[in-house]
């Protein structure tokens, strides 16, 4: 079994001082120079699937439609690429220089330094396929079958001389998809038009599938199938050391940055689950999910299938409830603060505990308390919206998921940014846990001053 856990505790602190924004995969750029020939690597669009979930979707959106959570805090708005007419006056080799180089006039960081260049054209990849679809590549493959393999090869390689060869990726990631849609609708030397002949939606589908034909990888995941892996374990109530009975349980399935299924069973007398007939696929995820007493969550680790393992062994706890928050501490506060115009950029780092045998459930609506400084804008807690989890109010916001007992189960990651007059800002703040570890990090102060009232806190 490897285990996959992706909660992530954010020791590098320097990460938080992008504020109140997170990078983009790519804005719009003067075009830039083509990469060099040894970067133009085939790439697998489903393995830039995670790099674009964790790197692009907080600016862009999980769907490429510029409308991530970060988005509203970017000067210029995100690069829409899950819209195939914004992507398709540049081509593959235009977006992977403007990934790789950065364009910080528009607030894109340059991902060179921190991934490969493999990484990058699969991330550019996955990009690209969010402005298609399989239905649409299914209608392509039928067309390209019909009008274009007889010349192009139905493998794109070619079947007559002096046809390009559609599946030589360095060729095909130089020409921008309208440039393809120009040739295809209206000829290009020995090449006929099919304007007349094909509608614009086959046209482009044409266009989408010859693309496939020079990639590692498919576009899309195919339909999960059976297995022979099973997933099974014990829920168990950790307050009362028995067994939990009669608990529905889900199964879910995923992939590098989506869930692709679920399954459901109950729990036995005994408390023991069991989901047979999975898929052993080492890139898929699985994590177990159950609630108790009634709307309490909680999950077991992600895990995976290891080459050759057919069984793994899952248990997760539950536990009873309380509405005494005096077993609720912070392990760990973090200050992080830089300044821009006039505004206070400020990120703030709660790792939180619970002692005991119960999970905490507040007053069975709003969990834990967080007090801000009046003024507060452009307010951000998880990169999740507000008024779901996190609702904002007069003095602060409110987490509304009860908090189950062990040492770090929660961690909380706001950014806001706080307006001042002239020179001197007066910033305090308070947390209603206590706290064993608090620490203020204070970029660029120049002329102002830093005074700490709080004995605990170190600068």
């Amino acid at each position: 079994m490897r285990l996959t856990r992706t909660i992530v505790i954010a020791l590098a602190l320097v990460a938080l001082l992008v504020l109140p924004v997170s990078p983009a995969l790519a804005q719009d750029n003067p075009t830039p120079a083509p990469p060099a020939a040894t970067e133009i690597l085939p790439p697998t669009p489903l393995n830039g699937q995670g790099s674009f979930a964790q790197n692009c979707a907080p600016c862009h959106g999980a769907t490429g439609q510029g409308d991530g959570p970060s988005a509203s805090g970017l000067s210029v708005p995100p690069t829409a690429l899950g819209d195939r007419a914004t992507m398709a006056n540049r081509s593959p080799q235009d977006w992977f220089s403007i990934t790789k180089n950065g364009n910080m006039a528009r607030m894109m960081p340059p991902w060179g330094g921190r991934l490969s260049d493999q990484e990058i054209w699969d991330t550019v990849a996955y990009a690209w396929s969010l402005g298609a679809t399989q239905d649409e590549v299914d209608q392509g493959r039928a067309v390209y079958e019909v009008n274009c393999a007889s010349c192009h090869g139905a493998d794109g390689k070619p079947a007559q001389p002096g046809v390009p060869d559609l599946t030589d990726f360095a060729a095909t990631s130089a020409a921008s998809n309208a440039a393809w849609d120009q040739v295809v609708s209206q000829g290009k030397g020995a090449m006929p038009g099919f304007g007349g002949k094909l509608s614009e939606a086959e046209q482009r589908a044409a266009v989408t599938y010859a693309r496939t034909l020079s990639l590692a990888g498919p576009l899309f995941r195919a339909p999960l199938t059976g297995g022979t892996g099973v997933i099974s374990g014990t829920i168990s109530n950790a307050t009362t050391g028995q067994p939990a009975p009669n608990l529905s349980v889900e199964l879910g399935i995923f992939d590098q940055a989506s869930q692709l299924e679920t399954r459901t069973t109950t729990t036995d007398a005994q408390g023991r689950y069991e989901f047979a007939a999975l898929p052993t696929d080492s890139t898929l995820a699985f994590a177990v999910r159950t609630t108790y007493p009634e709307n309490v969550p909680y999950s077991s680790d992600f895990v995976s299938f290891e080459e050759g393992e057919t069984t793994i062994n899952l248990p997760v706890l539950v536990y009873e409830t309380t509405d005494d928050p005096s077993g609720v501490r912070a392990e760990r506060v973090h200050y992080i603060m830089e300044f821009d115009a006039g505004r206070a950029l400020v990120a703030e780092l709660v790792l939180l505990s619970l002692d005991g045998d119960r999970a905490f459930v507040g007053d069975g609506n709003h969990v834990l308390r967080f007090p801000l400084p009046p003024g507060v804008q452009s307010l951000n807690v998880n990169d999740e919206e507000m008024g779901g989890r996190f609702v904002q109010t007069e003095t602060g916001f409110v987490d509304r998921l009860p908090l189950t007992p062990g040492q770090n189960t929660r961690q909380i990651v706001l950014r806001y940014a706080l307006p001042f007059d002239g020179t001197n800002l007066d910033f305090e703040r308070s947390l209603p846990y206590p706290a064993s570890n608090v620490n203020a990090l204070i970029s660029d102060l120049g002329r102002r001053t830093l005074k700490r009232t709080n004995p605990c806190a170190s600068a």
